[in-house]
């Protein structure tokens, strides 16, 4: 079928030149692999040496009576001691936690450890407090006595289990499973199963030690002690290599603490086949096994990066979703550890066979397999039951803290390059935006603006006056965001230099000294070993021996073979470890790094923001945190070294994907403290979990090049599911020069695609504002991004749901249509995605195309049960049944379609700017599900721009009247009905907004679409009229129209989105009707 678009032809591309792009490779050499990280490829040879039976001695258990009085509290409560092989104390603490939302948190650390185990500080990742845990009383707990279990097939008789249920706070029965040995956690929602932790026994906890030799032999007297493992460091078969020290290149990691590593096994549950999530990563959307290379999570600045890898980019959120195809539910994992992480994906399994514990009875539940390792710090995990995907999105937001929300100039068009290089260059690209008439809302200014890369500071040699440039822009509807990097300048002309040098808030290094002390090896009670015993050989004196001349014979000594020499040990010696301020290289040349996991380091950046502090910036000037991961040009991996010290003598090995979080938090906050009530802008490269709630992120520098547009698609999708749906990719490529094509193609996707939508370029590029573009190709262009700006008041609505609830802003279609086996195939899963609940797109990521092929779901039921829907073409209106693919004409557009049963609000007026569009009036689409006669959505105002505002979310809908029988002579064709569910304040927003008469109809609904009532309904129709709540039963006429698609048009409704009102379509004309608002 092939569907014919509006707008000018795509074929008058071919008037533009064509540059083939030479791809440029990542460096490969400068970022280390799993092999070249000895913590990764010590964990990975063991796990190989696990999955070897004769090594079922090795296992983690419950140290029964740990607790003394308070045993039986503590095992109801989630709190366990675990003891390793052979050990006769417990040397691990476990604790379960239990969340309203059916979450589960699985946090293991050492009990007493030689150096704290770093944790992340409550509320800086993790914000759900007690008041989401459940309270202990209406967790109902009891114990199970031996015998196999779904999660746990080991047949030892005795075996004994923890259990837990509750209800979820939506009603779902929850429980979790404690096997005590070995230890396996089994989580499960509604009587299934959904995850299992250790169930292929590869927990590995490094537990700090002193630095000695490894004592390979840990118990001689052992029946099986060739085999006998406490960790991944201490084992007959440890690879020694890099436990204490490490180098890569010429950087030296002196690991003053040792090896720290801890690792485990987690198996999603029942018919998975794919596995998504772990942003950052170029690759595609289902995760895959890369043979020996787990995916890498560790922030860093990388130039050039090549896609379909495992590699390490700019951020990390360790989030993983599995898909149950059998049951069509939703799980997800959380990895809460910020330190150098590895992900291995082993894949489906049908028949786990004997991986358990040394042979133990076979496995025949089906999973996905996974194993996870970070370097340092502690295993907190988290569990999401699910069982749909918006309930795990909800779940992990309540955990983690619902995102900030956008003020509304951010979800429009932003201009970026490096760089505008004068005020008068930055006014006349302005300029030549508004004499061309292209939208945009934001001009972004790089690092070539500040005096010698000193941030917070203006070049006045070419920004002689950035208040008075960026007052224009805020006279004609933009703002101007400036680029603010870690990295300071080391120089005594430099205020925020010295603020910060003076306050002591900067990263550190240690010249680490070490005390020493000597172990005599002894086993406990025994006496001490002598390093020589007498010759047993010799029996007594030589015969010619003389005592009167030789004096008194002593026995001849041999070395004793049973003798073990002193280790000496060595632990570090704080108080002789000289500190001095860490320095690095970056654009400023030799900079310093401010100590981002201070929170007085954060308060004191987030003053800097003030505008007496910033000369030059106003109110509308706003941020960018670029090079944040940190980016350092002579470090290792272009990065911080391991061992720079953060406060707290917390390595930085401990916090490393932290850092780029922490720098974005602090320049929100200064925004909240700075902006005068508005709401913050801050957009960050680097990230980890929770840098949702600060602001955008972007996909980094890529590459103009039709492999990158592609690879946008599972990239966004990827950080949406990481929690991250304020994100997007640099429209057009970052590196190198786009063909008119290319750019064409990725403002058309990336108009719908991406919720932060900006285009930028490097430096060394030629200058790709639009209007440069050739006549035919500037008008597909400005046609995208007024797309983008008409259905703004879908995606603000989109981004108050984001910022309410958690639900995604764009979603993988297994979302929503995961019963919809097609779904999950490449050719979909990689090119396809929906915006919200209402629009599909895909991505056109070939040139010279006239034809698209677009998959649109259907083929069974739903999570919810529902049929396969009926689409909608944007452009023409067309009806097109999901289950099928469609040939769409892609000349003029990107293939856009619409949900049946959706409602979405836009606005049609043309403005220059979404501050400028405040005040319009609103279009409401309806495009009937044939099946239900219904179509259904909401719309979400308020001021758009402040943190506290009024601010109202009205459903609006549509029931088809059907009739009941042949009989069935009612007049009612449909009603149309908008209700206010949630306000706030609402009585100001007619004063911010204007209403009815004021020439400011920023409530007002100024037409109201219908889409796919039925051809014989449509023609039946003969009069629309409305009532409106609270008008004492006064009924008013409306015009209509009827097109040739059969949409019904309602011309100016005077209805608004903050009151009640209903709207009824008839067959034939009537009086008084005075039916109650529904």
């Amino acid at each position: 079928m092939r569907l014919w678009s509006t707008g000018t032809s795509l074929a008058l591309l071919l008037l533009g030149t064509s540059t083939i792009i030479s791809v440029e490779a990542v460096d490969h050499s400068k970022f280390r692999t799993c092999a070249q990280g000895s913590f990764c490829r010590r964990y990975r040879n063991w796990v190989e040496l696990m999955k070897n039976p004769d090594y079922g001695y090795y296992k983690w258990e419950v140290v029964k009576g740990a607790h003394g009085d308070r045993e039986e509290h503590s095992k109801k409560t989630g709190s366990f001691v675990l003891s390793n092989t052979g050990e006769k104390h417990g040397t691990l603490q476990l604790k379960l936690t239990f969340y309203k939302s059916g979450g589960v948190g699985f946090k293991l650390t050492e009990l007493n450890p030689l150096y704290p185990r770093y944790e992340i500080p409550a509320g800086d990742v993790i914000v759900a407090g007690s008041n989401e845990e459940m309270p202990s009383e209406q967790v109902q707990y009891n114990e199970d006595e031996g015998g196999a279990t779904e999660g746990n097939p080991q047949d030892g008789a005795g075996a004994k289990a923890s259990i837990w249920k509750w209800q979820s706070k939506n009603g779902d029965h929850i429980e979790a499973k404690l096997e005590w040995s070995p230890l396996v956690l089994t989580v499960g929602i509604n009587g299934q199963t959904y995850a299992t932790v250790n169930r292929r026994n590869f927990l590995n906890f490094e537990i700090y030690r002193s630095q000695t030799v490894v004592n390979k032999n840990v118990f001689p007297e052992h029946e099986h002690a060739d085999k006998l493992i406490f960790d991944s460091a201490n084992h007959r078969h440890v690879d020694e290599e890099g436990l204490w020290a490490e180098n890569f290149h010429a950087h030296r990691d002196p690991k003053p603490r040792g090896p720290a590593a801890l690792g485990v096994d987690i198996t999603f549950n029942g018919n998975v086949q794919h596995v998504f999530g772990l942003p950052e990563h170029a690759d595609d959307l289902s995760l895959k096994d890369h043979g020996n290379e787990p995916y890498r999570l560790f922030n860093l600045d990388v130039f050039e990066y090549e896609l379909n890898s495992p590699m390490a980019l700019y951020g990390a959120v360790p989030m993983m979703w599995g898909y149950e195809q059998s049951r069509n539910t939703v799980a997800g994992v959380l990895w809460n550890n910020p330190s150098e992480t590895f992900v291995k994906i082993d894949g489906h399994n049908e028949n786990q066979g004997n991986t358990w514990f040394g042979g133990g009875k076979k496995e025949s539940m089906k999973g996905f397999d996974t194993w996870w390792v970070s370097e340092s710090g502690i295993m907190d995990v988290y569990f999401f039951p699910g069982p749909t995907a918006s309930a795990v999105s909800n779940q992990f937001h309540i955990l983690t803290g619902m995102p900030a929300m956008a003020p509304v100039f951010s979800l429009g068009k932003h201009q970026c390059r490096w760089n505008y290089k004068s005020q008068d260059d930055l006014l006349e690209v302005h300029d030549k935006f508004e004499s061309y008439d292209i939208p945009y809302d934001v001009i972004w200014l790089d690092i070539e603006h500040t005096d010698g890369k000193r941030y917070f500071t203006w070049d006045h040699h070419h920004f002689q006056d950035p208040k008075m440039m960026t007052d224009k822009l805020t006279a004609q509807g933009r703002k101007l965001v400036t680029i603010v990097d870690p990295h300071i300048k080391k120089t005594d002309d430099y205020s925020v230099y010295t603020q910060l040098r003076d306050a002591k808030v900067l990263t550190e290094k240690r010249s680490w000294a070490f005390s020493e002390k000597e172990i005599v090896v002894k086993k406990e009670g025994a006496e001490e070993i002598p390093q020589f015993i007498k010759d047993a050989s010799v029996t007594g004196p030589p015969a010619d021996y003389n005592p009167q001349e030789d004096g008194a014979w002593e026995h001849p000594l041999v070395a004793n073979p049973a003798w073990q020499p002193p280790r000496k040990e060595r632990t570090i010696d704080y108080a002789n470890s000289e500190v001095s301020t860490f320095e690095g290289w970056c654009w400023p040349g030799q900079s310093v790094y401010p100590d981002f996991t201070n929170p007085k380091m954060r308060s004191l950046w987030s003053s800097n923001f003030a505008l007496s502090q910033f000369p030059g910036s106003t109110l509308d000037t706003y941020t960018w945190n670029d090079m944040n991961e940190p980016s350092v040009f002579n470090g290792p991996e272009i990065s911080a070294p391991r061992d720079a010290v953060h406060m707290g003598d917390v390595e930085h090995r401990d916090v490393h994907n932290l850092y780029g979080m922490y720098v974005h938090r602090a320049t929100f906050e200064g925004h909240v403290a700075h902006k005068e009530g508005r709401r913050p802008f801050v957009l960050s490269r680097s990230f980890y979990t929770g840098s949702h709630r600060w602001g955008a992120i972007w996909t980094g520098d890529n590459l103009a090049a039709w492999s990158h547009l592609t690879i946008s698609v599972p990239m966004v999708l990827s950080h949406a599911l990481g929690g991250i749906s304020f994100i997007g990719a640099d429209v057009g490529g970052f590196f190198k020069n786009p063909d008119p094509e290319l750019m064409v193609r990725w403002y058309q996707f990336g108009a719908v695609a991406y919720p932060f939508f900006r285009n930028h370029a490097h430096i060394e590029t030629a200058r790709r504002e639009p209007y440069l573009l050739q006549k035919a190709n500037l008008l597909l262009v400005k046609q995208a991004i007024r797309l983008r700006y008409q259905i703004l008041p879908y995606y603000y609505t989109l981004f108050h749901q984001y910022h309410t609830e958690g639900t995604a802003i764009i979603r993988p279609l297994w979302h929503d249509f995961g019963s919809d086996s097609k779904v999950f195939l490449p050719e979909n899963l990689n090119y396809e995605l929906m915006v919200g609940d209402a629009l599909l797109t895909r991505v056109v990521d070939k040139p010279n195309q006239v034809e698209w092929k677009v998959y649109l779901p259907g083929g069974g039921d739903d999570i919810s049960g529902s049929s396969a829907p009926m689409w909608y073409c944007w452009y023409t209106f067309e009806p097109l049944k999901g289950g099928a693919s469609y040939a769409f004409d892609v000349r003029g557009n990107v293939p856009l379609v619409v949900k049946g049963g959706s409602m979405v609000p836009t606005k049609f007026r043309q403005r220059r700017s979404a501050a400028l569009q405040k005040r319009d009036p609103f279009t409401l689409n309806f495009f009937v599900d044939p099946q239900s006669g219904t179509a259904s959505g909401k719309i979400y105002v308020d001021d758009y721009d402040s943190m506290e505002t009024p601010s109202s979310l009205m459903e609006a809908r549509i029931d088809v009247h059907r009739k009941k029988d042949e009989q069935d002579t009612s007049l009612l064709l449909a009603t149309l009905s908008g209700k206010v569910v949630k306000s706030h304040r609402i009585a100001e927003l007619e004063g911010v907004l204007g209403a009815t008469g004021s020439g400011n109809q920023g409530l007002l609904v100024e037409r109201i679409v219908v889409c796919g009532m039925g051809s014989e309904r449509v023609h039946a129709l003969r009069q629309v009229e409305v009532q409106y709540a609270g008008g004492e039963g006064k009924v008013e006429p409306l015009e209509f129209r009827v097109d040739l698609a059969d949409v019904v048009i309602i011309k100016l409704p005077k209805v608004r989105v903050d009151k009640d009102w209903t709207i009824r379509l008839t067959s034939e004309e009537t009086e008084g009707w005075m039916e109650r608002v529904i």
